[in-house]
C-alpha cells in the first residue's frame, strides 16, 4: 500500500491543540502508511511560502484544524 501524504494546517494561536491532533495519527504513521508535513517541518532558513506551496502539492489529503483564528488568517480563503 502506498504510503498517504497528509498537510496539516493551523493558526499558530491554536498551537497546543494543533500537537494534540497527530496523536490519534500515530498508528498509522508507525506503519509508514501515512505521513504528516506541517509549517513547524519548514527550515528556519527556508523561503515559508515557497515550501508551503511544495508540502501541498505533495500532499494527497489536507487537514486543516478550523477555528475562527485559521479563518482570519491571510494564508486562508474559504
Amino acid at each position: 500500500m502506498q504510503r498517504c501524504e497528509v498537510f496539516l494546517s493551523h493558526s499558530h494561536k491554536d498551537k497546543a491543540l494543533f500537537h494534540e491532533f497527530p496523536e490519534h495519527l500515530t498508528p498509522l504513521v508507525d506503519s509508514d502508511l501515512l505521513c504528516t508535513w506541517s509549517d513547524e517541518d519548514i527550515p528556519s532558513a527556508a523561503k515559508r511560502e515557497k515550501e508551503i506551496g511544495k508540502a501541498m502539492a505533495q500532499a494527497a489529503v489536507a487537514v486543516l484544524l478550523m477555528s475562527r483564528s485559521l479563518q482570519a488568517s491571510s494564508y486562508i480563503t474559504i
